[in-house]
């Protein structure tokens, strides 16, 4: 008799459990888990310096408006073509370094945007000028490509300076010289360039 009670009890505690109501005495409702989506990812930002890819030509203007090119015959003391801005931008075509370093290339005989480390002295320092046919040739053609906006970059060179409008220039140069000068947190525009194709 009391196995039959035993068998009775164990028989009972299964049915309870199968037919398990809350606390109320209600038949709990089964839940689904809702389902979940993933979190959007968020799109790398903009980057215009990632965009000049090897061989492409771009034109770059200076804060004033003006374009970057070169002086040929314009009678300015020293290295004979000078960087400068102008009333019209250049081709510039742009040159993969290796380490993430690009070099300016300009149409005028294949020659690179060079910083002038060791120039003529009646260069201004650190003038930028047309110098080289090989960007292999000197370390003063390499340049850091810098995103300032969807539209604007900043040129460094290996020594941490940067590509700048520097003041107009005599009458002879119709424009502006460039030089590579230190970071101006003070006045930062004359060292961003507008990109256009």
């Amino acid at each position: 008799m009391q196995l039959a009670y035993a068998l009775l009890g164990c028989m009972a505690s299964a049915i309870a459990s199968v037919t398990a109501t809350n606390a109320c005495g209600d038949m709990p409702t089964p839940t689904t888990p809702a389902p979940t989506t993933p979190a959007p990812s968020t799109p790398a930002p903009f980057s215009l310096c990632k965009t000049l890819t090897d061989g492409k030509v771009i034109y770059l203007k200076a804060d004033n408006g003006r374009g970057l090119g070169y002086c040929g015959g314009c009678q300015v003391g020293g290295y004979p073509y000078p960087a400068r801005t102008g009333e019209w931008a250049q081709p510039v075509h742009i040159r993969i370094v290796p380490g993430g370093k690009m070099a300016l290339q300009s149409e005028y005989g294949s020659q690179y945007w060079s910083r002038c480390a060791d120039c003529n002295p009646s260069n201004k320092p650190n003038q930028v000028v047309l110098r080289y046919t090989s960007f292999d040739a000197s370390n003063t053609t390499h340049w850091f490509c810098e995103d300032v906006s969807e539209t604007q970059v900043r040129f460094k060179d290996v020594d941490g300076s940067y590509l700048t409008r520097d003041a107009e220039s005599p009458p002879a140069l119709y424009g502006n010289l460039i030089t590579s000068l230190p970071w101006n947190a003070a006045a930062p525009e004359p060292q961003k360039w507008t990109v256009s194709a």
